[in-house]
């Protein structure tokens, strides 16, 4: 995991009852669905973002011994 800080900000009920919506259907924490949509809005907006550590690495295969 990434050494990511802790953030707070205020949420209407509205947007957190969404949120607990897509968590129980889909099984995405909220916290992820979050940065999902703050990425895509920036993304909308021209932002140019750094790439993310490790996001495209590949693993290399084991060798048999």
């Amino acid at each position: 995991m990434s050494p990511d800080r802790i953030r707070s900000f205020r949420l209407d009920d509205t947007l957190y009852a969404g949120l607990q919506i897509l968590e129980d259907r889909d099984g995405v924490l909220k916290s992820e669905s979050i940065r999902r949509a703050i990425r895509a809005w920036l993304a909308a907006k021209g932002v140019p973002m750094p790439a993310e550590k490790g996001a495209s690495r590949r693993v290399k295969a084991r060798r048999k011994a």
